[in-house]
């Protein structure tokens, strides 16, 4: 594991001090180490919206029935048949 050291204003430490024993923090470390896991999940969370919004932007979508299933597996089979 990396170490990260940063400067916070008095009032900015003290707010993750408190916060870090309110939420049973082991540390603020372990706070903040939270906060930016939380972070990372939203981002993930936004980048798989976005590609779901793009998705039903794109236009109809097809049927997945049994015909779309062996099309799809024929394709399959013809591409691995030439490689």
């Amino acid at each position: 594991m990396s170490t990260l050291s940063i400067t916070l204003p008095e009032e900015t430490l003290q707010f993750v001090e408190s916060e870090a024993r309110r939420q049973n923090y082991g540390s603020p470390a372990e706070f903040i180490g939270s906060l930016l896991n939380d972070a990372r999940q939203c981002s993930r969370a936004d980048l798989l919206e976005a590609k779901l919004l793009a998705g039903l932007a794109s236009g109809p979508g097809a049927v997945c029935d049994d015909d779309w299933a062996a099309q799809m597996k024929a394709k399959v089979l013809a591409r691995t048949a030439h490689a």
